[in-house]
C-alpha cells in the first residue's frame, strides 16, 4: 500500500512541477512582449517628441517669417519716392512699431533694434518730406537727408532677407521630413 501513495506522490509532484514550469514559461513569454510593448511604446515617445520639436521649430519659422515680410514691406514701402513725391505723405506704419516686442521675442533685442532704427528713420523721412511740403521746397539740408534716407531705405530693403538669414534658415527646411525624423531618432537612440 505505501507504494501507491509514492506513485502517487510523485505524480502530484510531477504536475505541480509541469504547471509551475508552463506558468513560468507563459510568464516569460509575457514579459518579453510587455518588454516588446514597452520599446515600441518608448520609440513611439521618442518619435512624438522629435514631431512636436520639429512643429515646435515649424511655428517659430512661421512666426519669424510674418515678422520679416512686415519688416521687408515696411522698408520697401519707404522707397516709394514717386508716390511719396505726389502726395507728400507716408504713413507712419503703426504696426511695424507694434511688432517690436514680437520681434524682440522671436528674434532678441538685434532684430528688435533694427526695426527701431528703421522705424526712426521712417519717422525722419515722413518728417522731410512735411517740412519740404510746407515750405514748398527743399533746402540744401532737406535734399542731403532724403538722399541719406532713400539711399538707407533703398539697400536694407535690397539686403533686408540678410539681416533676418540666421534667423530663417531654409537649408533646414528643405530636408525630407520623415527622413530627417529617422535620422534624429536614430541619433536618439544611439545616445541612450
Amino acid at each position: 500500500m505505501a507504494e501507491p501513495a509514492i506513485w502517487l506522490e510523485l505524480l502530484k509532484l510531477a504536475v505541480t512541477t509541469a504547471a509551475t514550469g508552463a506558468v513560468g514559461y507563459w510568464a516569460i513569454q509575457v514579459s518579453k512582449s510587455q518588454r516588446n510593448v514597452a520599446a515600441s511604446q518608448a520609440r513611439t515617445a521618442t518619435l512624438q517628441r522629435l514631431i512636436a520639436e520639429e512643429k515646435l521649430s515649424l511655428d517659430l519659422f512661421e512666426h519669424r517669417y510674418a515678422v520679416f515680410e512686415k519688416v521687408w514691406e515696411f522698408l520697401s514701402d519707404s522707397t516709394k519716392i514717386d508716390r511719396i513725391r505726389i502726395d507728400g505723405t507716408i504713413s507712419l506704419h503703426q504696426d511695424l512699431s507694434n511688432l517690436i516686442p514680437k520681434a524682440q521675442f522671436l528674434f532678441g533685442g538685434k532684430i528688435a533694434e533694427y526695426m527701431r532704427e528703421a522705424h526712426r528713420k521712417r519717422i525722419d523721412l515722413d518728417a522731410t518730406y512735411r517740412r519740404i511740403r510746407a515750405n514748398g521746397r527743399a533746402s540744401d539740408e532737406d535734399e542731403k537727408q532724403l538722399t541719406e534716407l532713400e539711399r538707407w531705405f533703398h539697400e536694407e530693403a535690397s539686403n533686408c532677407f540678410k539681416r533676418f538669414g540666421d534667423y530663417l534658415n531654409f537649408a533646414q527646411w528643405k530636408v525630407d521630413p520623415i527622413e530627417h525624423l529617422v535620422a534624429r531618432a536614430s541619433a536618439n537612440a544611439l545616445l541612450s
